[in-house]
């Protein structure tokens, strides 16, 4: 993205610090979609749903000029072992946004900076099946230690807290 010549220390913190600025992302995958999915379904099931919603909403980054489109079908073996990798932050921070985000940002900027997600140097189908391998074991491991249900041991799932309504009779009684 850079070149072999740029000083990487000059571009990785500013990198960073944008991607979590912009990547608006997460207010939507783990603060709003997420909660909602967590209560009719279960925190893998949840965190898979989304992967695919997350893989078909980068669509028009794939259709743009100087991106492959042979990746995009790779994509989503990416962010499904990703999503899960999220949720279980997600969960076990008790819903922290801003952990979350960070982490994108992270593995957005190690994109940029190292050969695992195919704009640091092209496209590469080695590096890709690694990455995606690697991610999705990392995932498993999670799942098996931590449970489907919840991918977390102490914490709760992150659902939408129920609102009741106030009914007018009872308001009125008191």
């Amino acid at each position: 993205m850079f070149g072999p010549d740029a000083n990487l220390l000059l571009f990785i913190v500013p990198l960073f610090v944008a991607f979590a600025i912009i990547n608006a992302e997460e207010i939507g995958w783990r603060g709003y979609v997420l909660p909602r999915l967590q209560t009719k379904y279960s925190a893998l099931v949840s965190s898979v749903i989304i992967g695919v919603i997350w893989w078909l909403w980068h669509l028009p980054y794939f259709l743009a000029p100087g991106w492959s489109t042979s990746t995009f079908g790779w994509f989503v073996f990416s962010t499904i072992p990703n999503s899960i990798l999220f949720t279980w932050l997600y969960n076990n921070t008790r819903g922290s946004l801003l952990l979350v985000t960070l982490f994108h940002s992270s593995v957005n900027t190690a994109g940029a900076f190292l050969p695992i997600l195919n704009y640091a140097g092209g496209y590469d189908s080695t590096e890709t099946i690694i990455q995606i391998v690697l991610t999705s074991l990392v995932a498993i491991a999670v799942i098996v230690i931590y449970g489907p249900e919840r991918l977390s041991r102490s914490e709760p799932k992150q659902v939408q807290a129920l609102v009741v309504p106030i009914q007018a009779e009872a308001v009125a009684a008191d």
